[in-house]
């Protein structure tokens, strides 16, 4: 004989535990404290059997009545469920609720923001970007000609004066070698701007040219605008917020008369019909409104101004000294023309980057490379630009010197070409822009 007892465990509340051994040996185990037979019951680990509840007292026994067989004949696979005391379906019942009503306001809560979203997408305004002339030269969609002018007639301030050099070695057998990359992409820039070097100083040769360019703003212009900007962007952004509290009042005023229709709908057609053309008027008045208010708190995209045009006078040089003494006329053209140092950028060779590769800095050491060097100890400042051309990296154990006198094979002279073109419209690029536009552009 077999029976059924439903007995709960006290150390993990709410769990059911199914025995079905005979009556007779849970009850001696039971009555019996000093058994050892620990495996069939063990007193202390239970507090409760059901259906007849039993407090476990802590040493107290059980008594043997409340141990009852619901089935004889009957094993575990043919076990009823019993099922749960009112009170906890009660508490269940309520935490169901609970969770729907919660998930119910996260749906509405994601259904505005969804709206919200949808509305700034296809209401707000973008404020298209200013784009410089300069960015449209490195594009090449637009001939460097059309910056070019003529000089004026009152001298350039001096804050809008240049010097862009290449460094190099003079002669015809220095010509198109990794040492020499300077000089060709002075001769670029020549060929874009269609101007010659046909001015000599002393152990140089150079020329001025005029190139009409945006405005460099100073720092609390810069802030001035994009405060503009962002009050802008807020202004939108509120209208579009009171748009959609109108749409959902609305909405609202919609469902309430609807409802108010239905429940009359015993009442006589014309008055449904009366109805319906009042929330008409009234969706058409509110609508009429809404333009009304936007077009009196439309946004003037006019308010934001582009930079002034200036013009620039810009030095292209190349000195005709070896590279180890390029500072020299390069000092004497800066001291001639009253050019401030910030305002010199340097074209050179750089040996430890790969082939085609351009970097660029705004200040910095000279790395080993000797025209930097004479150009550093002669202006006695490391605070100038520079674009650094990646002619190769030596081979273990390959003299540098020798190997920046080598000249470039046929097969990678459409890689130097590119890095040379791509360099010349950086340079422009920095007249306008400035050193911490380009590098974010040319260091990507």
């Amino acid at each position: 004989m077999k029976s059924l007892f439903i007995i709960r465990n006290n150390n993990r509340k709410g769990l059911l535990k199914f025995y079905s051994p005979p009556l007779i040996s849970i009850t001696s185990n039971v009555n019996n404290i000093n058994n050892n037979n620990i495996n069939i019951f063990k007193k202390s680990n239970y507090c409760t059997i059901t259906p007849n509840i039993i407090h476990n007292d802590n040493g107290n026994n059980f008594p043997q009545q409340t141990f009852i067989q619901t089935s004889s004949s009957s094993s575990i696979e043919n076990e009823t469920t019993i099922s749960p005391p009112p009170q906890y379906q009660q508490q269940q019942q309520q935490q169901q609720l609970k969770k729907q009503s919660q998930q119910s306001s996260q749906t509405n809560l994601i259904k505005d923001q969804q709206k919200f979203i949808s509305m700034l997408s296809t209401n707000i305004k973008t404020i298209p970007k200013y784009i410089p002339s300069s960015q449209f030269i490195v594009e090449k969609t637009l001939d460097p000609l059309l910056i070019k002018t003529y000089e004026p007639n009152e001298p350039v301030k001096v804050k809008n004066r240049y010097i862009i050099v290449g460094l190099g070695n003079p002669g015809t057998e220095y010509a198109n070698t990794r040492h020499n990359i300077g000089f060709s992409a002075i001769d670029h820039l020549c060929e874009m701007l269609d101007c010659n070097l046909d001015q000599n100083a002393k152990h140089s040769l150079y020329t001025t040219v005029y190139l009409k360019l945006d405005e460099k703003l100073s720092s609390k212009q810069r802030q001035t605008n994009r405060n503009e900007k962002k009050l802008n962007h807020t202004k939108q952004v509120e209208l579009i917020k009171n748009q959609l509290i109108k749409q959902q009042e609305l909405e609202e005023q919609i469902s309430s008369s609807s409802s108010s229709s239905s429940s009359s709908s015993s009442s006589s057609s014309s008055t449904n019909i009366t109805q319906q053309s009042t929330v008409n008027t009234q969706t058409q008045q509110q609508e009429k409104e809404k333009e009304k208010e936007e077009e009196e708190e439309e946004i003037d995209l006019s308010s934001i101004k582009k930079p002034k045009k200036v013009i620039n006078q810009v030095i292209l040089l190349k000195p005709m000294t070896y590279m180890n003494a390029s500072g020299n006329p390069l000092r004497t053209i800066q001291q001639k023309f009253n050019v401030p140092l910030e305002n010199i950028l340097v074209l050179v060779d750089d040996i430890s980057t790969d082939l085609g590769i351009i970097k660029m800095r705004s200040k910095g050491g000279s790395a080993g490379q000797k025209g930097i060097e004479s150009v550093i100890s002669r202006l006695g400042t490391e605070k100038f630009s520079r674009i650094k051309f990646g002619v190769g990296i030596p081979n273990a154990g390959e003299i540098r010197s020798n190997f920046v006198l080598k000249k470039f094979s046929r097969e990678k002279e459409p890689l130097i070409k590119e890095s040379i073109d791509k360099a010349a419209r950086y340079s422009i690029m920095w007249l306008e822009k400035g050193s911490e536009y380009t590098m974010n552009i040319v260091n990507k």
